[in-house]
């Protein structure tokens, strides 16, 4: 769905729609449920996010930094954003609950205060973001390298800090 004009939603429930593939331009969601809906490979041009939840939803593919100006403030829970791109995109207290990042791509995300709770981030990337008083300790297949991303008060597991003071050489007894 394309228009010329802004299309706003204000306080809405969307249920089980599909709009897979679907140039969604200049959509405004303020207040919003996404539940079970279907946005694979969608492209959101110039789409405002504010205050909306995606609950169950599939969002393989979807390249969120064409709407990086525009408000994002979301909440993700169960969703699939596998392949997603949030590259250079505000996440500033996004929250992700049990969701499938795996192979997004955070480059140059500003992830402060992002929650990842029981996400799998396996091939997630991570670089050049600001990750701090970001939640990984509950996240699984985490990885990114420190001296590349802002890291300050980010939680993390017990697992992955060991990791990573094995990577720099540590013996960790």
């Amino acid at each position: 769905y394309s228009s010329a004009a802004s299309d706003v939603y204000k306080r809405q429930v969307f249920e089980r729609m599909v709009l897979a593939g679907v140039r969604l331009q200049r959509w405004n969601l303020e207040n919003c449920e996404l539940r079970d809906c279907d946005l694979s490979n969608a492209i959101l041009d110039e789409t405002s996010i504010d205050d909306v939840l995606f609950q169950g939803c599939k969002l393989v593919g979807v390249d969120f930094a064409a709407g990086s100006t525009m408000t994002f403030r979301a909440r993700f829970t169960e969703c699939s954003l596998r392949l997603a791109v949030f590259t250079g995109v505000n996440l500033r207290g996004v929250r992700f609950e049990s969701c499938d990042l795996r192979d997004v791509d955070f480059t140059k995300a500003d992830c402060r205060e992002a929650d990842f709770s029981n996400c799998d981030l396996h091939g997630a990337i991570f670089d050049g973001s600001d990750l701090r008083k970001a939640n990984f300790s509950s996240a699984q297949h985490v990885s990114f390298e420190p001296e590349q991303n802002q890291i300050r008060d980010t939680k993390i597991s017990v697992a992955l800090a060991v990791a990573f003071a094995q990577g720099k050489g540590f013996i960790v007894d």
